[in-house]
């Protein structure tokens, strides 16, 4: 199982660096089972003061949160596992995919929906999850958790991205969170105009643009 995170140059970059990161990004997407997307250009919406080395670590540091996140459902032991078998499953839904966190501390019976539609409008998510084939749904809480607080997001997840999609739960606990629920999710297949490119496509060259 192969998972690329790639990110997308800024606007201000140019036609010609856009050129380049639409033929690369058709190829990697031949090459991985699902390509998370990372826009470059959400660094100015979310840290537009920042300095440029500290708003790149900071795109750095959330596509590290995608990284330790994706490794952690299958080796950190929960209640409710992940297998490698889940994240493939996943994971097989060819296309793009992207990600979103959300957390609240609301009383239960609303902090599942409130961090459930934090992480699905995640400014991190470059691209919509809505029309998402597969979805792993990581669901951590304090001693407080309630077992209706997973089957309530799933069912958030399958109105957002349909009943025929795979969805897949994970949940666990974390002290540290009581009082307090915290939701990851990887959508995967998501469509785009990159589906099934291939390089004898007539709008890009072989060749690499410098």
């Amino acid at each position: 199982m192969t998972i690329g995170i790639c990110s997308w140059p800024l606007r201000g970059e140019g036609k010609i660096r856009e050129e380049n990161a639409k033929l690369g990004l058709r190829n990697f997407m031949r090459a991985a089972d699902s390509v998370i997307l990372f826009h470059n250009e959400k660094i100015v919406e979310l840290v537009p003061e920042e300095r440029i080395d500290a708003a790149l670590s900071f795109a750095d540091s959330i596509m590290m949160q995608a990284i330790v996140g994706l490794i952690e459902t299958v080796t950190k032991t929960t209640q409710v596992n992940t297998e490698m078998s889940d994240l493939e499953k996943v994971m097989s839904k060819k296309g793009l995919g992207t990600f979103g966190v959300g957390v609240s501390d609301s009383p239960p019976g609303q902090r599942v929906e409130e961090a459930f539609e934090q992480a699905i409008n995640s400014p991190f998510s470059s691209i919509g999850m809505q029309n998402a084939k597969a979805m792993l749904i990581s669901i951590t809480g304090g001693e407080d958790l309630r077992m209706t607080e997973q089957t309530d997001a799933m069912e958030l997840a399958r109105r957002k991205i349909g009943r025929d999609a795979i969805i897949i739960p994970r949940l666990g606990i974390d002290k540290e969170l009581n009082g307090k629920i915290k939701i990851l999710l990887f959508a995967t297949g998501i469509p785009s105009e990159f589906d099934d490119a291939t390089t004898d496509d007539p709008n890009f060259s072989e060749n690499t643009i410098e």
